[in-house]
């Protein structure tokens, strides 16, 4: 059988980078790596960090610090998997937050009306919700933040009485 060289199809092997003859580093796998492998380990054991955490600790996806998974170190969510616990620690969590108030609070030269109250306020995510999704992304509100809020209460008062004059 006659095999055609690389360089004949205009691209040539990756380059040799590992000595030949090394063996995987797991003790009892005798596992040969390839020449292109730059891991000490073969396939099967690479990656096996994961598997070395306790079933009590998780690894934070953010910092990745393994820490006990409980509500000392993680905030807990409802919606979670049965420890109920986020899988961020309370340390990333917090300083996100603390980034998205700075965010927030950052104000900008340009000021808005609101048609409802009619005060000018500064174009912030303070005072002003921004579109997240759909063909306005990244609009403001037309109505201030306290204004929609209020608006919210009234009509879950109406509804509630509606619903309570009803036989």
């Amino acid at each position: 059988m006659h095999v055609t060289p690389m360089h004949l199809f205009g691209t040539a092997p990756p380059p040799v980078t590992m000595p030949r003859g090394r063996v995987c580093a797991e003790s009892g796998c005798a596992t040969r790596l390839s020449i292109y492998n730059p891991e000490p380990f073969c396939a099967l054991h690479a990656g096996d960090d994961e598997a070395a955490i306790p079933e009590t600790y998780c690894r934070c996806r953010n910092c990745g610090r393994v820490l006990p998974h409980t509500a000392a170190f993680f905030h807990r969510d409802r919606k979670a998997a049965p420890p109920g616990l986020r899988n961020l620690c309370k340390e990333c969590r917090n300083g996100r937050n603390r980034d998205y108030q700075i965010q927030r609070d950052v104000v900008r030269k340009e000021t808005k009306r609101c048609p409802h109250c009619g005060r000018a306020r500064p174009l912030t995510l303070r005072w002003w919700y921004q579109q997240k999704w759909g063909a306005g992304v990244g609009r403001w509100s037309s109505w201030c933040i306290p204004c929609h809020r209020e608006r919210h209460r009234q009509d879950a008062r109406a509804a509630r009485a509606k619903k309570k004059a009803a036989p």
